[in-house]
């Protein structure tokens, strides 16, 4: 029989000429690609272990609530016109492995002297070598890095479960899981270089003499007491979207202990109130350069500087001082703020949970959920009035300074 040489083109029937080696070939006439070979499909990865999620949805609001008000420069509103978007959990797999490994290293290591006749610092260089053992329990996630950011792997990475579950699928709680990116072979492979890169280097620095090292050669054997495990990692998700910008809060959802935080708005109006309560001093450094400048011309000479140096510099510590407990009071009144819808927020989702809290409870919250009144420096909306007085105030001085020691 002879060989195959063509093949029908299952869309427009046209002969298409096979080629050797090849897993697929196209239709020259309408550009159909036509494999030649069905791969074989991989029956899916079933984990051998897991972590639950160990904590419920109003945790983590109640978490991602707290970073949002944390950072000083937050929005006063951040949480009354923020929208929670996405607020949920997932399993990220993860291979687990654990082992021995021993690691052979050689370096330099230098030793600073001091010339006793020259007095200069030399370094004396001397070649070392040394081996260590020890054992190791690591994680690396295993999911599409287009899935998850680096550094949230890195954070699952960081939190190895000692006791993990046996995998049951009723364990799951119904949260969904991402699918396994790698295979088994290749977590293993993972595994050991991050035990190369980072048990066996770090073995090997903690053995390092001399005041400063370099030459680093290091080279590591990893044996795994067996298999690698594959296993899911729960994860927390948190998306709020303020002033039509979406941010993340991830955090692992044992304990939520572990999190990180894109970061959020920041309230640039805040910063330059602050900025504006310094207007004073720099009005009497301004008006401070002036008088010595002034001083220095043949027309007007300072003959007692004494009263100028004195009156300028109460003058100026009066108004450093002013503008730092302003920018403070600022500061102290935003958080309190925000504090107080912090308390709100917690107080609306507990009651609409269906388990309200014991009644001591909700009166002490209901009590922190209060605005607070504004300091007396906190206040801004006479600033047009109150630094032009301020600032004139404070260059009169230094100006009457001036006059009085001529």
């Amino acid at each position: 029989m002879d060989p195959l040489t063509k093949i029908p083109c299952p869309n427009c029937g046209a002969d298409v000429d096979l080629k050797p080696r090849v897993l697929a070939v196209t239709c020259p006439y309408c550009g159909t690609s036509i494999p030649l070979i069905t791969p074989e499909k991989q029956p899916p990865l079933v984990p051998k272990f897991l972590i639950p999620v160990g904590v419920d949805k109003t945790d983590l609001i109640d978490l991602a609530h707290a970073l949002m008000i944390a950072p000083d420069n937050s929005p006063d509103d951040i949480l009354e016109k923020s929208q929670v978007e996405e607020a949920g959990f997932y399993y990220l797999p993860c291979y687990m492995g654990q082992g021995r490994f021993d690691c052979q290293w050689s370096a330099t290591f230098g030793f600073d002297r001091q010339e006793s006749k020259t007095k200069e610092t030399v370094t004396d260089w001397r070649p070392a070598r040394g081996k260590g053992s020890a054992r190791f329990l690591h994680l690396v996630c295993a999911a599409d890095p287009s899935e998850v950011p680096q550094q949230v792997a890195k954070m699952l990475e960081e939190s190895v479960p000692y006791t993990p579950f046996t995998y049951n699928q009723y364990l799951l709680g119904g949260y969904p899981s991402l699918d396994f990116a790698y295979s088994p072979q290749e977590g293993a492979f993972a595994l050991e270089s991050l035990v190369i890169n980072n048990d066996a280097t770090s073995l090997a620095h903690e053995m390092a003499k001399g005041d400063r090292q370099k030459d680093w050669s290091i080279d590591a054997v990893v044996t795994f007491d067996g298999p690698v495990k594959a296993g899911l990692l729960p994860l927390a998700k948190f998306v709020y979207s303020y002033e039509g910008n979406n941010y993340v809060i991830w955090a692992e959802d044992t304990k939520l202990e572990r999190h990180i935080v894109e970061p959020g708005s920041i309230d640039k109006g805040r910063s330059t109130l602050k900025f504006n309560g310094y207007i004073p001093m720099w009005v009497i450094l301004g008006t401070f350069a002036f008088s010595i400048i002034l001083s220095l011309t043949d027309s007007f000479l300072m003959l007692e500087p004494t009263t100028f140096i004195c009156a300028a510099l109460l003058a100026f510590l009066f108004s450093y001082g002013y503008g730092a407990l302003r920018a403070k009071s600022i500061s102290n009144y935003s958080k309190a703020l925000r504090e107080a819808a912090f308390s709100a927020k917690r107080l609306e989702i507990t009651d609409n949970s269906g388990s309200p809290l014991p009644d001591g409870e909700r009166q002490a919250l209901l009590k922190k959920s209060r605005p607070p009144d504004k300091p007396f420096l906190a206040p801004t909306e006479n600033d047009e009035n109150t630094l032009a007085i301020l600032s004139f105030i404070c260059g009169f001085a230094v100006l009457l300074g001036l006059v009085l020691s001529v």
